[in-house]
């Protein structure tokens, strides 16, 4: 069915195109009370997509490049908690998400056949959606009773 060179080149494709899509980079923008504000031994995070209504104390914003557009893949939710829980937040609401098609890799790769060697190659694009996400994280104000 494939060639030996041709099942390598998709094998190899395939596993950089999982792992060039799965991946994330954060930045965060913390306000200026936050060494104050972010809590140590977080155990469970929550992650929504809507604002809480009161009760809570912005902590900063998390801003996720090359997002890859399912805010409900189990692997993305997984890394807001990861993030969250390492910055002191009992939870995130993720605020804005902008989203653009682009080209995300383009490869060539050269055909064989059993029966002859060619000089042709095969052309591949593989487009996807990438974009940024801005994620909003917080603490719950616990009131004191003084």
């Amino acid at each position: 069915m494939y060639s030996d060179g041709s099942m390598k080149t998709y094998f190899s494709l395939t596993i950089l195109i999982t792992v060039f899509i799965s991946c994330y980079s954060f930045e965060f923008h913390p306000v200026s009370e936050y060494p104050n504000l972010k809590k140590n031994n977080i155990h469970d995070v929550s992650v929504t997509t809507i604002r809480p209504k009161e009760g809570f104390i912005t902590l900063g914003t998390l801003i996720v490049h090359d997002f890859s557009g399912n805010i409900l893949d189990p692997a993305f939710q997984s890394a807001i908690k990861r993030e969250a829980k390492k910055r002191g937040a009992e939870g995130a609401w993720i605020s804005k998400i902008k989203l653009k098609k682009t080209v995300r890799l383009q490869g060539s790769a050269p055909m064989q056949s059993n029966y002859m060697q060619n000089n042709y190659y095969n052309q591949s694009q593989i487009q996807g959606t990438i974009g940024i996400v801005e994620v909003v994280l917080y603490n719950w104000q616990t009131l004191s009773t003084e």
